[in-house]
């Protein structure tokens, strides 16, 4: 399932996956591309724990709120942009 070859900056993944189980997918990106910011979307309730153990970006529940995907999209791609100028420059990131 993980995208071999392909580049892409952020990754928005249901855990409810036909035939395959979510968590599973999100571990394989997570290992494929560990600067991959990931937003977990899930209708399941309890999946806090499963989220931090996966070291995703971001979860958010259904019913999903799209001001709130927005903000977590925009917060994910600055901290990584930061993250990748921090390390250019051999500087720790300034996050405000």
């Amino acid at each position: 399932m993980v995208a071999a070859g392909e580049t892409f900056g952020l990754l928005l993944l249901d855990i409810n996956l036909p035939g395959e189980n979510g968590w599973e997918v999100c571990g394989q990106f997570v290992k494929a591309h560990p600067d991959l910011p990931i937003i977990v979307i899930t209708a399941r309730s309890n999946q806090v724990f499963p989220a931090l153990a996966s070291e995703v970006g971001a979860l958010l529940e259904k019913p999903l709120d799209i001001i709130k995907l927005l903000r977590t999209i925009r917060a994910l791609l600055e901290d990584k942009v930061a993250h990748n100028l921090a390390g250019s420059t051999g500087q720790p990131a300034q996050i405000p």
